[in-house]
C-alpha cells in the first residue's frame, strides 16, 4: 500500500514547476513564484500547467528581448486574472505603442465567470519625456458589455483628460468635469509598463501619483527594490530582479525584469501581465 506523505507548500510548488520543465537554480525563485501567483501569501494558489507553459514561453524569449530605443517602443502583454482560486484565467491583452511624445494603450479584457463580459479601452496620449512618461493630455474610449442572468448591458464611455504637471488633473466626459489634486509627479497606470525600465535604473524609492485605468486619480504610490531571482530555461540561466509598487488602500504590484531591464511579468494582485516573447 502506497503511503501518503504530507509535503510543504514549498516542496509541492518545487515538484510542480520541475515537472513543467522550469527548474529553480536559486532559493529566491520560490519567492518569485509565490509573488507571481499570490502577493498576499495568505492562500495556496497553484497555477495550472497552461499558465506555467506561458511563463516558460516568456522566459525562453527573455534572452532575445531588448529595450526599444529611447523615445520609442511597442509591447504586448497577455493578461491573466487571479480572482479565481482554482486557476489563473487568461483574460485579455495589453498593446502599448510609444513614439516620441505620443503614447497609445489598447486594453482588451473578457471573461465568462461569474458573468460574461468584454471590455475594450483605447487611450491616446501626449506624454512628457520624464521618467514616468507622465501624460500631458489624453483621450479615451471605453466599451463594456455584460450579460447577467440572460440580460445584456452595454456601457460606452468617451472622455478626455489633462494634467498640468503642477498638481491639477481634469477629466471630462461630455459637459461634466472632475478635478483632482495631485501633489506629486503623476503617471498613468499603463505607461508604467514602458517606463519601469528607466524607473528601476534610477534612484529608488520613487514616490509619485497614479492615474488608474484612464479617468481616476488613485492617490500616491511608491516604487522600491524588492527581490532578485534566477531561473534556468533551455540550459540558460536568466537573472531576474523586481521592484514593488505600494500605496494606501491598494495591493502591492510586483514588476519582474530581466537582465536588460525589460519587464517580463507584472503582478498587480488581481491580474498578471506576461510580456509576449
Amino acid at each position: 500500500m502506497k503511503e501518503n506523505k504530507i509535503i510543504s507548500r514549498r516542496e509541492a510548488l518545487r515538484r510542480i514547476f520541475t515537472a513543467a520543465g522550469l527548474v529553480a537554480v536559486s532559493p529566491s525563485l520560490m519567492s518569485f513564484y509565490n509573488q507571481l501567483t499570490d502577493p498576499s501569501g495568505r492562500s495556496s494558489l497553484v497555477p495550472d500547467k497552461f499558465f506555467i507553459n506561458r511563463v516558460r514561453e516568456a522566459l525562453k524569449g527573455a534572452g532575445k528581448l531588448s529595450i526599444p530605443p529611447a523615445g520609442s517602443g511597442k509591447r504586448v502583454y497577455q493578461v491573466y486574472s487571479l480572482l479565481f482560486a482554482d486557476r489563473p484565467l487568461r483574460k485579455g491583452t495589453i498593446l502599448l505603442n510609444h513614439d516620441g511624445d505620443a503614447l497609445s494603450a489598447e486594453i482588451r479584457r473578457q471573461g465568462s465567470s461569474p458573468e460574461k463580459f468584454s471590455q475594450f479601452i483605447f487611450i491616446k496620449q501626449k506624454v512628457r519625456s520624464d521618467a514616468l512618461l507622465s501624460p500631458v493630455s489624453w483621450t479615451y474610449k471605453s466599451y463594456l458589455a455584460k450579460t447577467v442572468n440572460g440580460a445584456s448591458y452595454r456601457t460606452p464611455l468617451e472622455g478626455r483628460g489633462e494634467y498640468d504637471g503642477k498638481g491639477l488633473i481634469a477629466v471630462s466626459e461630455g459637459s461634466a468635469t472632475r478635478n483632482y489634486h495631485a501633489p506629486l509627479p503623476t503617471a498613468m497606470k499603463w505607461n508604467l509598463l514602458l517606463a519601469i525600465d528607466s524607473i528601476a535604473k534610477g534612484n529608488l524609492p520613487l514616490e509619485f501619483g497614479l492615474i488608474d485605468e484612464y479617468d481616476l486619480y488613485a492617490g500616491e504610490r511608491k516604487i522600491q527594490p524588492y527581490a532578485t531571482a534566477s531561473v534556468e530555461s533551455d540550459g540558460k540561466t536568466i537573472a531576474l530582479r523586481s521592484v514593488v509598487m505600494t500605496g494606501p488602500g491598494t495591493l502591492p504590484a510586483f514588476f519582474w525584469l530581466d537582465e536588460t531591464g525589460t519587464p517580463l511579468f507584472v503582478n498587480t494582485g488581481t491580474e498578471v501581465y506576461i510580456l509576449n516573447g
